[in-house]
C-alpha cells in the first residue's frame, strides 16, 4: 500500500497526504456528531490489511473550536490507544494553533 492508495475521505472530511505525513481534518457544526473516529478506524483497517503497522505515538489531535464554552469531544482512538491532544501543530512549515493566534 502506498500513501496515495489510502482513501478515507467523505462528507466534511479531508485528507492531505505528504511524503511521510498525513493530515485528516473534519469540520462539523455544534450538536452534530463527529465522523472522525470512524474515519480513523477505516484508515487503521486499510493499513493493517496491507500488513503495515501504525505508530500510534506519532498521531496527535489538534482541536479548534470557536465556541465560547469548552467543547467536550470524545477522544480519538487508534488501535484502542488514545491520541494525545496538542495546542498547536506544524504542518508543512506552518504552525497552526488551536486558537489561531
Amino acid at each position: 500500500i502506498m500513501i496515495n492508495d489510502l482513501d478515507v475521505q467523505g462528507r466534511d472530511l479531508n485528507m492531505w497526504k505528504y511524503f511521510d505525513d498525513t493530515t485528516i481534518a473534519e469540520a462539523f457544526i455544534k450538536n452534530e456528531s463527529s465522523k472522525l473516529q470512524a474515519t480513523v478506524d477505516k484508515l487503521a483497517k486499510q493499513v493493517a490489511a496491507a500488513t503495515f503497522q501504525l505508530n500510534e505515538t506519532k498521531f496527535k489531535a489538534l482541536r479548534i473550536s470557536f465556541s465560547r464554552s469548552d467543547a467536550v469531544l470524545d477522544p480519538i482512538l487508534i488501535n484502542d490507544k488514545k491520541l494525545g491532544c496538542v495546542n498547536d501543530a506544524k504542518i508543512l512549515g506552518l504552525r497552526i494553533s488551536n486558537n489561531f493566534k
